[in-house]
């Protein structure tokens, strides 16, 4: 099964989180929607139903986005253009911000490509992180899913 979600025609049903941070620190200026997407990991996620029930799956994404930051440039923490990369994930259980002792952290593995799913849908996760310790505006343009089942 192959989803297209193609953000020029709205938020597809994705949802906007972030973590990665203490509670004393929480970021204050993070864009929840899904076209504006900065914070120390922010995580848009959406459901996908249809899938086999009780059988696992295997997840590959392709992400297209735009970043409003410069290239070789500096940075507290590193380079705004540099210092940043993609995990994407699938899990059966919703992406959220949980506590973790003194820190909040999303609840499901952030780089897991297979996950058994047991009643027919999965959560699919498309996560950017930064080391830059400002804004970034990253922009998802397009994001293709294809989850298939093993055997």
């Amino acid at each position: 099964m192959e989803r297209v979600f193609d953000f020029h025609l709205g938020d597809g049903g994705w949802l906007s989180g972030y973590s990665d941070y203490q509670p004393a620190t929480e970021p204050t200026n993070v864009l929840t929607e899904t076209c504006a997407l900065p914070a120390p990991f922010t995580h848009p996620t959406t459901r996908i139903s249809g899938l086999v029930p009780d059988r696992a799956c295997r997840v590959s994404q392709r992400v297209g986005f735009l970043a409003d930051v410069p290239a070789k440039c500096m940075g507290g923490g590193g380079a705004p253009g540099a210092s940043g990369w993609v995990a994407a994930g699938v899990s059966s259980a919703e992406p959220l911000t949980v506590f973790d002792g003194a820190d909040c952290r999303v609840n499901v593995d952030r780089g897991n490509h297979t996950h058994a799913i047991p009643r027919g849908a999965a959560w699919v996760l498309v996560g950017f992180h930064s080391g830059f310790g400002s804004f970034s505006g990253l922009y998802p343009q397009r994001i293709t899913a294809r989850l298939m089942p093993l055997a």
